[in-house]
């Protein structure tokens, strides 16, 4: 009975402080990736707390990841006024690939990083235009 009890107040004293030890950055490598920081906020934000109250961290490959998330996740959007070629109907119509692979940055949810609202428009005028084919 005692193996039982010591037992489960060991399991819950694991349960307990694992969340804390996971929140702690390695010094030797990296737990995820920039990727995994970008898409997941809620780890980004954990692991970017622990990074920044405590600047032994800094420099601890975990720490530099989520801070270059943090950078693309911050980033203002791309400048799309009328002097940047991709927001030209033309840039897509006689490039069905650069078409496509644009509106799928647009549309598709497993892109983590969107194309512009501006070459999004322009990808779709150019889609339109080349017909139910797309060629």
């Amino acid at each position: 009975m005692r193996a039982l009890i010591a037992s489960a107040g060991l399991a819950l004293a694991l349960a307990t402080i694992a969340p804390v030890i996971a929140a702690a950055p390695s010094p030797d490598r990296a737990a995820h990736t920039v990727s995994d920081y970008i898409r997941n906020g809620t780890l980004r934000d954990q692991v970017w707390h622990e990074c920044i109250n405590d600047r032994t961290y800094e420099n601890y490959p975990d720490c530099k990841n989520v801070t270059v998330a943090n950078t693309v996740v911050s980033a203002p959007p791309m400048p799309g006024d009328s002097s940047d070629f991709m927001t030209q109907p033309k840039t897509y119509e006689k490039d069905a690939i650069t078409r496509r692979l644009t509106l799928s940055r647009c549309f598709d949810p497993g892109w983590v990083v969107r194309s512009p609202k501006a070459w999004c428009n322009a990808a779709v005028q150019a889609q339109k235009a080349a017909g139910p084919n797309g060629q």
